[in-house]
């Protein structure tokens, strides 16, 4: 039986719960849950930005199209759609990939 922390008490930002659920779902084996399964079933993302299992791929305004992906999992969190054609920007919002500031050699062709 899996013996839950009670000390988790606050959830400041999604990151905070997709890592307490990452950790959380690897505890498991050992039977101990760090995080309540309710936590991580109210993950709420932010504008343009999805509940992801498996990240890693995540595109950003400096990124260019051609940019690896890696064949490995990250911890669950929220990211941008990509799919979409959304980025991540410098300050960690998702946006547009026109919105994106033009710089860079990219941009100078």
């Amino acid at each position: 039986m899996a013996v839950v922390n009670e000390t988790i008490d606050y959830i400041y930002t999604a990151y905070d719960v997709a890592i307490k659920c990452y950790l959380a779902a690897h505890a498991l084996a050992s039977e101990v849950l760090l995080a309540p399964v309710a936590q991580c079933a109210n993950v709420v993302c932010g504008r343009n930005e999805v509940w992801t299992e498996c990240t890693g791929c995540e595109l950003r305004c400096t990124d260019s199209e051609n940019t690896p992906c890696p064949l490995m999992c990250k911890p669950p969190s929220c990211e941008c759609m990509a799919g979409r054609g959304f980025r991540r920007d410098a300050y960690g919002n998702c946006i547009p990939k026109s919105q994106c500031p033009r710089t860079g050699i990219w941009w100078h062709f």
